[in-house]
């Protein structure tokens, strides 16, 4: 008699809840695909077909996800069939001198053609004829293959044509081309989207100012690097993700504060790096050189979660939660901790190291400040790659940097990690283990400065270049300068703070 008091949809959703099950993606798109779901169950109770779970099962595995707000200024990949009737200011299509699939013979082809005997509609149908055959193969299925290649080349042609003139402004064609023993290009095959252009790219000698280039080589020749993705670009990701404090990063109308992003991000300029002037050397990332002692893999992926809060403290350019505030956020911090593989007989412990991290910056309003607040030239997880001389691509990410209202340039370094042992022999084995790391970092820095210096025809590229290690869990930092040898690391004369 209860269960007539209320549906099963409502019975379904209620345990949903109840369960914290919002909680694993707390985003509106997650919301609207278990409304979806919700809705299935209650569209089978209403037609009696709820027993059925067969069917409910094969129903709910054909639904498919919203696709979510979408920026009006976002890449959009897709296919050319269903660009027909858009129109965008960029349009690109790679691979072009790629065939597709359907260029394969079928085992089997069956098409409708004209009877020379009765002048009507006919149904023909024709094997792939053995290997090893008649080498003549089967007249009919020649026939019908032929017939099949001219439709499918008329299809590529349309499909082309409908790609190409997406295009409001611009169009870019790629495409990956082999050459012959005098290094002269080869012609794409005709059953691509190069293919089908490229009389008319040879009638228009638009092969004349081609040059063949070997990206690697090239690279060691010029001894260029690879660009620098600043803040800018994480950003205007971070903006359509869910914030770590549950909140909604995105603006109501789907469009970025330009003005916030200039501010927060590296100079414009710092699109690349000299690797025969930086001098710096390939290192591993010790944070991430886990073992196989579960105990390191355990502060690792915390240490990763506090990276995420300490990031969205400085996108705010303060700490933006209180103590009341924490407890409250202990259900989505330990749904983002269990995604990072943390165990749940270790969550409680997890949940107190971040616990221990946030409180340290409530508690030290003054040093909190001095990381976040808004500057001029800022950085936070700012990730840098370049080329080596030997061509192999480089990353790295440094956790903070910006240039403080003295002119110096600080690079900043978090370590999430806890000793029950001596602090300070603790801090300066520490010092010791990532001293080289960080003075790569300030090196790398300092060519960056110096490329923005010379656009601007400023003095900038000297600035001093502090470094620092900081030590949340511990209430410690530990401070050097690269610029003078013979200044006493972790003094008052390099400290920002006591």
């Amino acid at each position: 008699n209860k269960r007539k008091q209320f549906n099963v949809r409502d019975a379904i959703e209620s345990l949903w809840l109840n369960l914290g099950g919002y909680l694993a993606d707390p985003s509106v798109q997650a919301r609207n695909d278990a409304e979806k779901y919700f809705a299935l169950l209650e569209t089978f109770e209403d037609s009696g077909d709820l027993a059925n779970i067969q069917a409910l099962e094969q129903k709910a595995m054909s639904l498919f996800s919203s696709p979510g707000s979408v920026d009006p200024s976002a890449v959009q990949i897709m296919s050319m069939h269903k660009s027909k009737g858009l129109e965008f200011d960029y349009v690109f299509l790679p691979y072009a001198a790629k065939r597709g699939r359907g260029d394969d013979r079928p085992l089997l082809i069956v098409d409708n053609q004209l009877s020379p005997a009765t002048g009507q509609q006919a149904l023909f149908l024709a094997a792939l004829p053995e290997r090893g055959g008649d080498a003549q193969g089967d007249a009919v299925y020649e026939f019908l293959w032929s017939t099949h290649s001219a439709k499918l080349k008329n299809e590529l042609s349309r499909l082309t044509y409908v790609a190409c003139t997406r295009s409001k402004q611009h169009l870019y064609i790629t495409a990956t081309l082999g050459t012959d023993k005098r290094d002269n290009i080869k012609p794409p095959s005709g059953g691509t989207i190069l293919g089908s252009l490229w009389a008319g790219v040879e009638a228009n000698n638009l092969l004349n100012d081609v040059s063949l280039v070997d990206p690697v080589q090239k690279a060691i020749q010029q001894r260029r690097p690879i660009s620098v993705f600043n803040d800018d670009t994480v950003a205007k990701i971070a903006d359509y993700q869910t914030s770590i404090f549950g909140e909604k990063t995105q603006k109501p109308n789907g469009k970025m504060d330009k003005t916030r992003l200039k501010r927060e991000t590296e100079s414009d300029n710092m699109a690349s790096v000299d690797a025969a002037e930086s001098q710096i050397e390939p290192i591993v990332d010790l944070d991430l050189e886990i073992g196989t002692d579960s105990n390191e893999q355990f502060y690792a992926n915390v240490g990763t979660f506090a990276h995420r809060i300490y990031k969205q403290f400085c996108d705010s350019h303060q700490v933006t939660i209180s103590k009341d505030q924490i407890a409250s956020l202990h259900p989505l911090w330990k749904a983002s901790l269990k995604k990072l593989a943390i165990k749940p007989e270790q969550m409680d412990k997890a949940i107190a190291l971040v616990d221990r991290a946030v409180l340290h910056l409530i508690n030290n309003p003054d040093k909190a400040r001095w990381l976040f607040q808004r500057r001029d030239v800022s950085g936070a997880e700012l990730a840098v790659s370049r080329v080596s001389e030997k061509g192999d691509g480089e990353h790295f990410v440094i956790d903070r940097t910006f240039i403080d209202e003295q002119g110096i340039r600080w690079v900043v370094d978090y370590k999430f990690s806890d000793t029950d042992g001596d602090i300070g022999l603790f801090v300066g084995d520490q010092f010791s283990r990532y001293r080289q790391q960080l003075e790569n970092y300030a090196s790398l820095m300092k060519t960056l400065d110096g490329m923005n210096a010379k656009d601007a025809k400023n003095e900038s590229a000297y600035r001093k270049t502090h470094l620092m290690l900081y030590f949340p869990l511990l209430d410690q930092s530990y401070c050097w300068s690269i610029d003078d040898p013979n200044t006493e690391p972790n003094t008052d004369i390099v400290r920002p703070f006591a």
